[in-house]
This record gives C-alpha cells, sequence and structure tokens, in this order.
C-alpha cells in the first residue's frame, strides 16, 4: 500500500485528479500542464519531482537505464513487466518471473514487429495467460518494450476494465468487457484537444481521471 500512496498522492498535486466537475477540456489542459512538468524535469534535471518514474515519460526513462544497464535480458524483461512504483505495486514475484521467462522470447532472430499494435498482440501470447498478469501489465509491459524499439500505439488507444466506464463515457457508449483498444479517432471526434496528444497519452489521461471522468 505504500508504493501505492505514494503514486495517487504525487499524481494528485500534479494533476488535480481529484477535483469534480471540470470538463474533459478542462482536465486535458491541466494534464498536458501536467505532462509538461514531468518532462521538463526529465530534460533539465532541475529537481521538480521527487519521483519522475513514477508518471509516464518518467517510466519510460526508467527503462531505457535498465536496458543500458542489462540489455536485453531476463532482469530488464522482468522489469518491464513489473514497475513497483506504478501499477503492477502488487504483482507477485511468481507471476512477475513467469513472465520474464517468456518475454525473453522476444529477443529470439527474426522476432520484428512492424507496428505497437504487433507487438501487442505478441506479448498477449507470450504471458497472456499467467496467474497474476491482467491487460493493464500487458499494455505496460508493451508500452515500455515498445519505446525501446521506436514502436508506440498510434492507430488505437489501449485501455483495460478499470478505464471502459470512463473512456465510454467520454464517448458516449458503452465499451463491452473485454475490448482493449479503440480507434484513436473516436477520441478525436469526441474531443478536439485529443487530437494534440499521442494515444498513449490519451489512456494515460483516461486512467489520471477515471474517478472523476
Amino acid at each position: 500500500m505504500r508504493r501505492a500512496g505514494a503514486f495517487i498522492s504525487q499524481t494528485n498535486n500534479l494533476f488535480d485528479n481529484t477535483v469534480k466537475g471540470a470538463t474533459i477540456d478542462q482536465r486535458i489542459k491541466k494534464y498536458q500542464s501536467g505532462i509538461s512538468v514531468v518532462t521538463n524535469h526529465l530534460s533539465t534535471g532541475n529537481p521538480t519531482l521527487v519521483r519522475p518514474d513514477l508518471y509516464l515519460y518518467g517510466d519510460l526513462e526508467r527503462v531505457d537505464g535498465l536496458l543500458a544497464k542489462h540489455g536485453f535480458t531476463y532482469v530488464f524483461y522482468k522489469e518491464c513487466v513489473r514497475n513497483r512504483e506504478r501499477h503492477q505495486w502488487c504483482m507477485s514475484d511468481t507471476a512477475a518471473n513467469s513472465a520474464a521467462s517468456q518475454l525473453i522470447l522476444l529477443t529470439l532472430p527474426g522476432k520484428k514487429f512492424p507496428s505497437f499494435d504487433r507487438l501487442y498482440e505478441e506479448i498477449v501470447k507470450l504471458i497472456g495467460g499467467i496467474d497474476g498478469v491482467g491487460h493493464c501489465a500487458i499494455y505496460d509491459t508493451a508500452l515500455r518494450i515498445g519505446h525501446t524499439v521506436g514502436l508506440e500505439p498510434d492507430e488505437y488507444v489501449y485501455i483495460h476494465d478499470g478505464l471502459r466506464k470512463s473512456a465510454g463515457k467520454i464517448l458516449g457508449r458503452d465499451i463491452h468487457r473485454g475490448q482493449v483498444r479503440i480507434p484513436r479517432k473516436e477520441f478525436d471526434s469526441a474531443c478536439l484537444g485529443f487530437k494534440k496528444m499521442p494515444s498513449m497519452e490519451i489512456e494515460d489521461f483516461i486512467c489520471t481521471y477515471k474517478n472523476v471522468i
């Protein structure tokens, strides 16, 4: 609980994601302001944030460091499937170890992926059946690994069950259980502010404000 509490507390302070009544446009502006704080911190080294790795871009920079230190090894993949300072704070060692032993197969000769979507689908095949590894962990793993090879979500916004309700409110329709990605053009049509955001930021936005949308 300590790790989850630290993440929630710092996120609340930066994004004001406990305030109710704001419009989606207002929340997008606040989110982008918060993201600017994170990216400026990462680019300048100015100690604005105590824990930049608690945020999307800080987490991805953490992965860069892991790759530089360990290469595409078992240790690297285990850290990709479980960042205990973010969503996977409660994932067991058993689940993380099992996932890492499968993810290392991504380094086999000939394993190249033309898009994030194909990488995601391969990761689902490798670790989707492991107890304790859910849709959120699969997406975060794909995001971290994809970042190291220049792949990120583009045509789709990926969601998990915890985001279905909030995503549905934004889009004005129901999202059925088990649907893990939505064409990003639907979000572009729902709110102009989304057009200026990468698909992974749209997912991160929904996750950040899911309790107040």
